[in-house]
């Protein structure tokens, strides 16, 4: 596979140019843990390559990379994919990744997990839907979501109650059925921003 035959690659063309693009995808190519997948938003998976999850979301949100504190590669004159000579990019320039704790699959993750680690995953977890589903900020759909609930049953439920209804969700599932991490990764979760949510409520009433 080669920078262009990425579904992304006219978006970080137009971001940071065809010779950066050539560059910057084909280290994510060439890196251990890249697996293409079809349903993401670039087809892989942006917390797993060298250049780090923050640097695909600039570029998703039209924002130079570059400009945000990102290194600014210095590239050979090769370095353009859509040529007939292969790319040549040094090998110490796709180094090692570590993978989020919450991209992992059930069993690495669960083979020894720690209360940390169990915590990252939340976190990480929460980062990776907001970026699929809601503002760059993090995962607050909640309170939309309370409100149309509130208006369909005539209820006045809070945001922070609507986390905690989540979270009691997954302290049931914890209790029935065969283990499964995902379920306490996801309490951390619902439990942070639940706390986020009457931190913002206090604040209101003072």
């Amino acid at each position: 596979m080669k920078p262009t035959d990425l579904k992304c690659y006219k978006q970080v063309v137009a971001v940071i140019g065809e010779a950066y693009a050539d560059y910057e995808l084909q280290r994510v190519i060439d890196c251990e843990h890249y697996e293409y997948e079809e349903r993401l938003i670039f087809g892989f998976i942006w917390g797993c390559t060298p250049q780090g999850g923050n640097f695909w979301l600039l570029i998703h949100e039209g924002k130079n990379p570059y400009f945000h504190g990102h290194t600014r590669p210095k590239l050979s004159e090769k370095s353009h994919a859509n040529s007939d000579k292969e790319l040549f990019i040094p090998l110490e320039s796709c180094p090692k990744v570590d993978v989020p704790e919450h991209q992992l699959n059930e069993k690495q993750r669960s083979d020894g997990s720690t209360a940390v680690s169990i915590l990252e995953a939340g976190l990480g977890h929460m980062q990776d839907r907001a970026v699929t589903y809601d503002s760059p900020q993090g995962e607050r759909s909640m309170g939309k979501t309370v409100g149309m609930f509130n208006t369909l049953y005539g209820l006045e439920l809070t945001e922070e109650q609507g986390w905690a209804f989540m979270a009691i969700l997954k302290l049931v599932r914890t209790s029935q059925g065969n283990f499964k991490l995902d379920n306490f990764e996801d309490m951390a979760a619902y439990s942070g921003l639940m706390g986020e949510a009457a931190s913002k409520l206090a604040q209101t009433k003072n």
